[in-house]
């Protein structure tokens, strides 16, 4: 699925104050709309990825990769550590689509953020930094229908702008960065 990126896609600047003044509306109609395709395109990608032999194990803080090299490394070898939500934390609003339980183990964040890991960081080769973070949303938008578009912006592009070129703390080392919330609402169509 090719879709031509808008130039001013690639500000990323604009795409954080866009995240930033973007309001959580997960019950408008457009929303709703987005965040179905996004649903069945990730969880479609999801099986494909179960179905080749990756072992994708589930944590809960105590595995995270300490860079995207060796998460790289892992996965060439056949696995995946994949972080778990804390549907407690505040950072994922009540009423996200993403806090869906799939599995009674699973929720479709948990579920998208191991199908980004390998869709978008693992086919692009993207980093953790913020122009590998644009390569990892860049490869893994050309994965999805136009109806998912704005979901995925929400849950990539949007979230990592934020946090890596939000005025308040772009300053900031990576580690000190904040992480941000997660919204689902309406996108300039230039930055999708």
């Amino acid at each position: 699925m090719a879709h031509t990126l808008h130039p001013q896609a690639e500000d990323a600047t604009a795409a954080a104050a866009a995240y930033e003044a973007m309001v959580h509306t997960p019950n408008d109609p457009e929303v709703i709309a987005s965040y179905a395709a996004f649903k069945a395109e990730t969880l479609a990608q999801w099986a494909a990825i179960v179905a080749s032999g990756l072992t994708v194990e589930f944590h809960d803080g105590g595995h995270n990769y300490p860079n995207s090299p060796a998460m790289f490394a892992d996965m060439a070898n056949g696995h995946l550590w994949t972080y778990l939500t804390d549907a407690t934390d505040a950072q994922v609003p009540g009423g996200h689509p993403v806090l869906e339980m799939i599995t009674p183990d699973l929720m479709l964040n948990d579920i998208f953020r191991a199908v980004h890991d390998v869709n978008g960081h693992g086919v692009s080769g993207g980093s953790f930094s913020l122009s590998g973070e644009f390569k990892a949303w860049t490869a893994h938008r050309s994965m999805y229908s136009q109806a998912a578009l704005v979901a995925l912006w929400c849950e990539t592009r949007g979230q990592s702008a934020w946090t890596n070129r939000h005025a308040d703390h772009a300053a900031l080392p990576l580690k000190e960065r904040p992480f941000a919330t997660q919204k689902a609402g309406k996108v300039p169509a230039k930055l999708v």
